[in-house]
């Protein structure tokens, strides 16, 4: 999971066994707690901390982090909900063309990108990478900074533009925005 450098080392964001008032930072790479509601003694679910992400309040976790988290019996009333939206997005995702999977099916023409569009922009992102190193301008060149087609393997972005849609359902409803690529 990402999240905003101001969670990591709040009741929010924490090392296992650091407490108040002395919250520890989360390392990339390590284990964490990320903690839901008002006691952090409570609602705390193991992550994989992988740096800074989103805005404040926000974190991001990957669709993996989720099919396992929401197999959980017990989970916080906001996670919970999550994993129902989840699901039940997925579900609806499962009942539609995938245009990912799929590109040549019937009312899919133009709704990925084509094969000559992903080539120039993953080519644009290897050119940016060699002359300037720098990942986070290379990958975050569309509009008004947001991902660029290259980033993604299918060069298939998220309506937002923060993500990768995937052709799989279960991915594509956790990472939200993603419906378009579906008829």
């Amino acid at each position: 999971m990402v999240a905003h450098a101001d969670t990591n080392g709040s009741a929010r964001l924490h090392p296992p066994g650091s407490v108040a008032p002395d919250w520890k930072n989360c390392r990339v790479g390590a284990d964490c707690e990320v903690c839901y509601g008002d006691d952090p003694q409570v609602g705390c679910i193991p992550v994989r901390f992988r740096g800074s992400g989103p805005d404040i309040g926000r974190a991001d976790y990957t669709a993996a982090w989720w099919a396992r988290t929401c197999e959980r019996d017990e989970l916080p009333a906001t996670l919970a909900r999550e994993c129902r939206r989840i699901r039940d997005a997925a579900t609806s995702l499962q009942a539609k063309q995938s245009c990912l999977a799929d590109p040549t099916s019937a009312g899919c023409a133009g709704v990925t990108p084509g094969a000559d569009a992903v080539a120039a922009a993953r080519e644009a992102v290897r050119a940016c990478l060699q002359s300037s190193g720098d990942s986070w301008r290379c990958y975050y060149k569309g509009t008004g900074g947001t991902l660029s087609q290259g980033t993604c393997r299918n060069g298939a972005v998220t309506e937002s533009g923060w993500d990768c849609c995937t052709g799989d359902p279960v991915h594509d409803a956790c990472v939200t925005g993603c419906k378009g690529f579906y008829r």
